[in-house]
């Protein structure tokens, strides 16, 4: 504990405020010696996003990667479980495009897709669940001239059987939902979560 006077403590607060380095010299009441001093230093370093994340999909690092929570509008359940997308991953593939106009183009996109693929697993969830299968990933590769998307959990595909029933509700979404797909190259990795509904 380091106990200061009245003038110091406010040249601590203009210095907090102005976030400028402030030293704090330390020693025995009486104005002797000092011994230690206690610096609040100000540094430029700023914390990684998304450290340590993977992707569901395949395993590779998201470190970096900015993600956006999501709100999904609609429930899905089935059988007392309940699958939602819970946050959305942005790895941009061009340095001239923003974060920003990426959200503002893609939000209706995100939720299309968001909405068909809960529709689509939600009469499977207890069967995913049984399988250790709690969260999925969806990722959406998008270019100039091509779309593709994978699906996974745990780092390995999901099996066929559940893709083909994912490609009859995601691929009318993509070429001819009321969202058109975003031209920005990048890939946009959509998590989902099955949990116990609430009864």
């Amino acid at each position: 504990m380091v106990q200061i006077p009245p003038e110091t403590m406010e040249s601590l607060r203009s210095a907090l405020r102005e976030q400028t380095d402030f030293h704090i010299p330390c020693g025995k009441n009486d104005g002797g010696e000092v011994r230690e001093n206690v610096t609040v230093r100000w540094v430029d370093r700023t914390s990684p996003v998304n450290s340590g994340k993977t992707s569901g999909v395949d395993g590779r690092p998201l470190d970096g990667v900015p993600s956006v929570r999501m709100q999904q509008d609609a429930e899905f359940e089935s059988d007392s479980l309940s699958i939602r997308c819970t946050e959305v991953f942005y790895q941009l593939k061009s340095p001239d495009c923003s974060l920003a106009s990426v959200l503002s183009s893609c939000s209706m996109f995100q939720k299309e897709i968001a909405f068909a693929t809960c529709s689509t697993l939600a009469p499977h969830l207890s069967v995913l669940t049984s399988a250790g299968i709690n969260s999925l990933w969806l990722r959406i590769s998008t270019q100039a001239d091509m779309v593709e998307y994978q699906a996974g959990s745990g780092g390995m595909l999901l099996p066929q059987r559940y893709m083909n029933e994912m490609d009859g509700a995601l691929i009318p979404v993509i070429h001819g939902g009321s969202a058109s797909v975003p031209q920005a190259a990048m890939d946009m990795e959509l998590v989902f979560y099955i949990t116990h509904a609430f009864q």
